[in-house]
């Protein structure tokens, strides 16, 4: 009897694992029940998306639209880190099925889609849907990917952690110059997906980065402007334009480590500059950032 409760006992999930298990749960509620056909929006608003590329402040840029649409009756969805965080899933990982599933997750009423950073996912047709492109200069979204990789990324206790471990040290092995000439590619092709199908579109409002850090209220107001979402109260409004805070003392392990434009001049070499300027020179006209060093 004895043996019997001991291994029913080595069976149950430990204490730390059911409670990520329920917090997963409690954080992705949403997510699940759209995945699950039970998810129901208070608004037939377009469902907007919101495109971007990692180190162009999509944390913070997603959680003000998630605010805002929330407040305007959308369902805020993440399907990046749902996928990432509790299914263990990248887009190169992807069943058949489960691309199928990805997508019909995808309704063209009501939900607020994002951060979207990678073009890899299993994405709809993009033509129901109100589109946002907040975009930073891709040599300083290299610089700064480097120092989050190298030092600031939280490591966790799970796959997902093991393989930023992994990425750690390799990067800490490396000089920045070289790293972010071996990780580049992966950033030109987003860029050029963002370049070819989104940019030339008059429908799909682009925005950028630096015009966030520089003039903030501008900004904003340009976001709403496009957004054109109905019931956001003045107090929402103001509280965002209060804590948006852009003055930081720099810090290789901090989160937040350098925000001000150009960061890549200051970093790498001169000789890496001018590689980064060749490969990224037609993204870099596209998007209308200085081809000089």
């Amino acid at each position: 009897m004895k043996k019997n409760i001991s291994a029913a006992i080595r069976k149950i999930p430990p204490l730390n694992t059911l409670l990520e298990q329920r917090g997963l749960r409690i954080k992705f509620a949403d997510e699940i029940a759209l995945e699950q056909n039970k998810s129901q929006a208070q608004t037939a608003a377009q469902s907007i998306l919101f495109f971007t590329a990692h180190k162009c402040a999509s944390v913070y840029v997603g959680e003000i639209l998630r605010g805002l649409t929330q407040s305007a009756g959308m369902v805020p969805i993440n399907l990046e880190s749902y996928y990432s965080e509790a299914l263990g899933k990248t887009a190169s990982t992807l069943s058949k099925q489960e691309q199928q599933v990805f997508q019909a997750m995808f309704k063209p009423s009501g939900y607020f889609y994002g951060p979207i950073r990678e073009i890899e996912w299993p994405l709809p047709s993009l033509s129901p849907y109100k589109i946002l492109l907040v975009l930073r200069d891709p040599r300083d979204v290299l610089t700064s990917l480097y120092f989050s990789v190298a030092y600031s990324h939280t490591v966790v206790n799970n796959a997902l952690g093991k393989n930023l471990l992994k990425d750690r040290e390799e990067a800490q092995a490396e000089s920045i110059d070289t790293w972010v000439i071996e990780h580049a590619e992966t950033f030109l092709k987003r860029y050029q997906f963002y370049s070819e199908h989104l940019l030339p579109d008059p429908a799909v409002c682009f925005l950028k980065y630096e015009h966030m850090v520089l003039d903030f209220s501008d900004w904003f107001e340009q976001v709403n402007h496009f957004l054109a979402l109905k019931n956001i109260s003045s107090e929402l409004q103001s509280k965002i334009l209060s804590e948006a805070n852009f003055q930081v003392e720099e810090s290789v392990t901090a989160h937040k480590r350098q925000v001000q434009p150009g960061d890549h001049k200051r970093k790498l070499k001169p000789s890496t500059i001018a590689q980064l300027n060749k490969l990224f020179s037609d993204v870099l006209q596209a998007f209308n950032y200085p081809v000089e060093a």
